[in-house]
């Protein structure tokens, strides 16, 4: 009998830990399956037909699995792009002619919609997001710099001096925005405060 007891409760500790074993070996495939899923970079689709421009956003992760599409509607085809897309984080910030959009980017959902935002359509844009979220835009097609919560309203905005041209790149010096220009006639950088947009100085 008592050789019977200690196989019963060699058994039953034995049960306990294959179930727990079986539990652990659930928990890290499931983390496995859910770092696979993770969207790490973000790619755009850009075709041209009957003077329109199409445009499908999809997110990958770093192995190029992609994880989600968004077919965006046509815009008129223009000498540059009417669409802009930036990711920070699990930020992604598109704009579709004068409209703005952030997305989740694990998910690609649509979080925050907000239609005709700018006033001209800032395609071509050179786009930046700082560390709260907030994104900074100027494009070929405008004269206009915003500041953009990201919650889509616009924090302010300044119309570039005209000596400034083709803008293509922005970055953060310290506390300002700096704007890298393009054109040969043009200041090639100026900066601007972040916090109010006020212009700082001229590099050329």
């Amino acid at each position: 009998m008592e050789k019977e007891r200690k196989q019963t409760k060699l058994q039953s500790v034995l049960r306990v830990m294959l179930c727990f074993a079986l539990i652990l070996g659930m928990v890290s495939a499931s983390a496995i399956s859910a770092d696979a899923a993770t969207v790490t970079k973000v790619k755009r689709k850009q075709t041209y037909s009957g003077g329109f421009e199409y445009n499908t956003i999809s997110g990958y992760t770093s192995s190029n699995k992609k994880v989600w599409s968004l077919k965006l509607k046509k815009v008129s085809a223009t000498q540059v792009s009417q669409v802009n897309a930036k990711m920070r984080g699990n930020y992604l910030y598109v704009t579709w002619g004068r409209h703005f959009y952030r997305l989740n980017v694990q998910t690609g959902k649509v979080m925050v919609t907000k239609k005709k935002l700018f006033k001209y359509t800032p395609g071509g844009a050179a786009m930046y997001i700082d560390a709260s979220g907030n994104l900074y835009i100027v494009g070929y097609l405008s004269r206009d710099l915003y500041k953009v919560s990201p919650k889509g309203k616009i924090l302010w905005k300044k119309s570039l001096d005209n000596s400034l041209c083709w803008p293509y790149k922005i970055q953060q010096k310290g506390d300002n925005i700096q704007i890298t220009f393009e054109a040969e006639w043009s200041h090639r950088k100026a900066q601007f405060r972040m916090k109010d947009g006020e212009f700082v100085k001229y590099i050329d």
